[in-house]
């Protein structure tokens, strides 16, 4: 097979190990979205020679790992992770082996991996080391583990929802005997970080087969040991009703989760899963638009609050929780024929206001004002002109006074 971009931007790394008596192979996720036809990402490699020997070899290195066999190299405007072949002991804290040994291997090395579809090595001429039948489990769309299902989700139990979350990235069927091990060992997943669980829920929720990935986070129960859906026997099933595409942003997901059932807080979710700082902003965002937008449709006033940068996520929050779809484009249109887009484009200030009341103290009559100059402009009660907004305050002031 002849590898074109981005593979070719790692011949420099393979070959200088090669020429070094080393082997070094693709391995991972690049290999697998290659031979399904999907765009390539990151690349990650995979050799004989360990930690230091890779370092003598290359001048600039980065230690990411190195107590597991992994460093980054950098070549150029280019880096790789490369990691050495090795063998992992039992993993007593579900998550971490006690201990990893290298290995001369690539097969040894591929046998600790979690599914067949991720332990498929190639070299730099397109040429597959394929011991578990990876490419046939690719071709025929199934998900299935190394070995003995039991073992390895006992090994990392996160690996349950990895397989679930492929499921929904790839549109892939999960295989038998690996779907009835989640059954059997979900509970385990409580004994996961849930740091490591929010990124693979978040992904799930991404994916383009999300619904597969729902029927099988629900068929499978593992949904039992997830954080707060674990409370609500119906929480799953109305997801599941709800969602028929992907959802790509993690604030509109957990936006969409505290809304479904609004007796789960944002900030119940927000702590379950220890979600970052950006992504409870974002959520609470989408909320505040959204009620909103339920107060009063998708008014001047909703789409000047909810700024060109929202729009899209409200719009799915909206079809996700009503089933209601709106043409972007066209809100995109009204949102931006709005006479302002947000309050530095009025011709007035507080200080303007205050000069034409000298009198007056200053005050909450201030804000008072300026939010009622700007909603008639929102409106178009009232044009964005200085001297127009000024006699328009003055007859607002006259109608007070009497």
């Amino acid at each position: 097979m002849m590898l074109k971009e981005p593979f070719t931007h790692a011949y420099n790394v393979i070959d200088a190990l090669i020429q070094q008596g080393f082997q070094c192979y693709f391995v991972g996720g690049a290999v697998r979205d290659l031979l399904s036809g999907k765009q390539v990402g990151d690349i990650d490699l995979a050799t004989d020679a360990t930690p230091g020997e890779m370092q003598l070899i290359f001048e600039r290195t980065v230690p990411i790992g190195i107590e597991h066999g992994t460093i980054l190299v950098l070549d150029g405007e280019h880096s790789f992770e490369i990691t050495t072949f090795r063998t992992e002991g039992m993993y007593d804290d579900f998550r971490h082996p006690s201990h990893v040994e290298f290995v001369r291997d690539i097969i040894e090395d591929l046998s600790r991996r979690d599914f067949t579809i991720n332990a498929i090595a190639m070299d730099r001429n397109g040429e597959l080391i394929d011991p578990f039948e990876g490419k046939k489990d690719l071709d025929n769309k199934i998900i299935q583990t190394v070995g003995n299902a039991m073992e390895r989700f006992t090994e990392d139990p996160l690996r349950m929802l990895r397989g679930i979350r492929f499921s929904s990235q790839l549109g892939f069927d999960i295989d038998t005997y690996t779907l009835d091990a989640i059954k059997g060992l979900n509970p385990l997943l409580g004994k996961v970080s849930v740091e490591r669980v929010s990124v693979e829920l978040i992904k799930m929720f991404q994916g383009q087969s999300v619904k597969n990935g729902l029927s099988y986070l629900n068929n499978s129960n593992l949904w039992l040991a997830l954080p707060v859906f674990m409370e609500s026997e119906t929480l799953i099933h109305d997801v599941q009703q709800k969602v028929n595409r992907p959802i790509n942003s993690a604030g509109t997901i957990f936006a969409f989760l505290h809304l479904l059932q609004s007796n789960f807080s944002l900030k119940m979710w927000a702590k379950s899963y220890k979600l970052s700082n950006s992504i409870k902003r974002e959520a609470s965002l989408q909320i505040e638009l959204y009620n909103l937008y339920i107060k009063d449709g998708l008014s001047s006033y909703v789409l000047y609050e909810t700024k060109a940068v929202h729009l899209h996520p409200l719009l799915s929050l909206i079809e996700l929780i009503e089933g209601r779809t709106y043409d972007f484009n066209e809100i995109q249109q009204q949102y931006y024929s709005l006479p302002i887009k947000s309050r530095d484009e009025l011709m007035i200030t507080g200080k303007d206001l205050i000069d034409w009341f000298p009198g007056a103290k200053r005050g909450k009559w201030v804000g008072d004002y300026m939010d009622r100059i700007e909603n008639s402009i929102l409106q178009n009660q009232l044009s964005n002109n200085k001297e127009d907004i000024r006699k328009q305050v003055k007859i607002w002031s006259k109608q007070e006074s009497n």
